[in-house]
């Protein structure tokens, strides 16, 4: 096609690959179904699925991170699910933590966007990756906090507790 410079280019193509494929109800749900829990899916009423605006990767890891952020209704409240794809050849050790940070920007978004609300939504965290080794760090937070053997039982209340749901394409 072309571009008012000239012809256009796809700068990050697994990019568009992950919004044009999962934005599409119908497989943003086939995905969603196969990496969570059948109890929740049931509970969810997936006609009210939509694809949120946003996203949380920073500028000068779009090269090797796309993001995608979903949403839907159960009964009682809405959902957010926050899809990573791991454009790179090594896994990245940390990256739980730089998950928990792309979920509290989407956390602060809804609290801008609700300033009188006393509750927040929860996130699904789900990273899709593929690599030639296949994944290989941590996918709960608290297995990358290096606690002290004597206080590790005292502290690790005090630490963030979740889980990636990891789709490793390898």
């Amino acid at each position: 096609t072309q571009g008012p410079k000239g012809p256009s280019q796809i700068t990050h193509p697994h990019d568009a690959l992950v919004r044009g494929i999962f934005s599409l109800p119908e497989y943003a749900t086939e995905l969603l179904g196969a990496v969570l829990p059948t109890d929740f899916t049931a509970a969810v009423d997936w006609t009210t699925l939509r694809v949120e605006k946003d996203s949380f990767v920073d500028e000068a890891l779009r090269s090797r991170y796309s993001d995608l952020v979903l949403s839907a209704g159960t009964e009682e409240a809405r959902t957010f699910f926050y899809a990573i794809v791991e454009h790179q050849s090594a896994v990245e050790p940390r990256m739980v933590f730089r998950m928990l940070l792309y979920m509290v920007r989407l956390w602060e978004r809804v609290a801008r966007e609700t300033p009188l609300g006393k509750t927040l939504p929860p996130i699904v965290p789900i990273l899709i990756h593929q690599s030639d080794t296949g994944w290989t760090a941590a996918t709960r937070f608290q297995d990358i906090i290096s606690f002290d053997r004597d206080a590790g039982a005292s502290l690790e209340r005090h630490t963030p507790h979740f889980e990636m749901r990891l789709i490793d394409l390898s």
